[in-house]
Formats: C-alpha cells, structure tokens, sequence
C-alpha cells in the first residue's frame, strides 16, 4: 500500500494519471513470494525469452510473472501499465514517465528500511529521469552491482558510461 501512495504522488508531480500508476504500484509485487517454478513459467508466458542473469536469479522475473497475472487474470490491457510492472525490479530503455515513477515509488517509498529520510528528501525536488539515477546510483553505493538493463537505463537517463 504504501509504493501505491508515493506511487500516486509522483504521478501527481510528474503529470501522470494517479489511478493507473496506483494500479500498476498495487500488482507489482503480486508474484513476489511465489515459489520460483511458479515465477518463471508465468513470466516466461509473456513471450520475451529468459536472460542469463533471470535463470540464475528467478525471483528478477516476479515483477514479468505480476504483468501477465495482471493481463491474464484481471484482464487489464492497459500497455503501459503492464510495461511498468514488468520493468519495475531492473528497469528498461525507452521507459515512459509511468514507468520511471513505479520503478522510483518502489525503490522510495517511505517504508524502505534502505533508504534514509535524507536520501529521499535530496531526491524527491529532482526532475523524473535525474530520481530514477539517484536510485541507481543509491543501490549501488549499498552494494548492489547494477544489472544489464539497470545499466542501460542508466546509460540512457544519465551518463554514456556508469561511473561504478
């Protein structure tokens, strides 16, 4: 619930519909704690194929897994509302507004034991491409050794080369 308000309000500051991006934030997670067997076959329904790093990592596939529930069970045919749940664990080239605010609202939200009140006090004045950086660049000072997409996101929203 709590990705699904901040999701709201920044679509609210960043001019997007507040009702879709609520509806993407509340399905992002739907396949998060299924099993991995379960993961993959739904997510690998979608027709997009398996990466190295989905096949050594399943649990990446949740937020694909949660598109095609959402599209399949719940008949929503909304594109973009299924492209920002399916991009919303590494994120993606060519990202709409929509899904740069799920992908920031679920790295954010206020309830993130990883992220400090500081931290999203200096991000939230930023402009939309220039947040989903920060975010970026925030995991990876934790540790976490962005992903091929994250990468290309990066290069794509930020700078030509990732400076880690």
């Amino acid at each position: 619930m709590g990705v699904a308000s901040y999701a709201e309000w920044l679509a609210l500051r960043f001019g997007e519909d507040p009702a879709r991006a609520r509806l993407a934030a509340l399905a992002h997670d739907v396949a998060r704690e299924w099993g991995e067997a379960q993961i993959r076959e739904w997510a690998l329904s979608d027709g997009f194929g398996e990466s190295p790093l989905e096949r050594e990592l399943p649990k990446l596939l949740h937020g694909r897994a949660a598109a095609v529930v959402l599209r399949d069970e719940y008949h929503v045919c909304d594109e973009e509302v299924l492209a920002a749940v399916r991009s919303h664990t590494l994120g993606d080239t060519g990202m709409t507004r929509l899904q740069k605010v799920l992908y920031c609202a679920d790295y954010l939200e206020p309830q993130r034991a990883h992220v400090e009140y500081e931290f999203r006090a200096q991000v939230e004045p930023l402009g939309l491409d220039a947040m989903v950086c920060a975010c970026v660049d925030h995991n990876t000072q934790r540790g976490h050794e962005p992903a091929e997409p994250t990468l290309a996101m990066y290069r794509e929203l930020c700078v030509k080369e990732y400076p880690g």
